[in-house]
């Protein structure tokens, strides 16, 4: 679990990957795609199609997504060519402001790179990241787990022992 954290992960932007997710329920809606993707183990596929049937599936599929006030396109699917799986990787983060996805997996960069081919980021339902990355003791947080909260009322709770009770006023 250490090796897999401390690896440096991949920037792959989104207009270089497509990103499919399998719904436990229906259609996924495209504004949680992102959400569901991240902290996920996806399979990584390269599509085996014409140029052309790739570019016509990829034009109808695209979608725009608008997120804290910055619209972009994803490119989402709804049919798929048969693929080639490259290999299993962890989306460690989705950088949203720089519309790029952080990917660690042991498949070498020149396959991913490979001239002419289209990535896809193919989540499931069975696959989850494992218990020991986000409940080990020796980690010092746990990934995925908990958040920094800003809210009214999320700061440290203060000690008043300043303040009598009534009954000793």
């Amino acid at each position: 679990a250490l090796r897999l954290l401390s690896a440096a992960p991949y920037a792959v932007p989104f207009s270089g990957v497509s990103l499919c997710s399998v719904p436990v329920n229906g259609d996924l809606p495209v504004r949680l795609v992102l959400a569901a993707m991240n902290a996920a183990v996806v399979g990584i596929v390269t599509y085996t199609a014409k140029n052309e049937e790739l570019s016509e599936m990829f034009k109808s599929g695209k979608k725009r997504l608008r997120l804290a006030e910055q619209e972009f396109e994803l490119s989402c699917p709804a049919t798929y060519p048969v693929a080639h799986c490259l290999g299993l990787g962890v989306i460690r983060a989705v950088d949203v402001p720089n519309q790029r996805i952080l990917l660690t997996t042991p498949v070498p960069e020149d396959v991913l790179l490979a001239a002419g081919t289209k990535l896809c980021l193919l989540k499931g339902n069975g696959l989850q990241l494992p218990a020991s990355l986000t409940y080990a003791p020796s980690f010092p947080c746990f990934p995925y787990m908990s958040s920094e909260s800003t809210g009214e009322g999320s700061a440290q709770l203060r000690t008043r022992n300043n303040v009598k009770r009534r009954a000793q006023q």
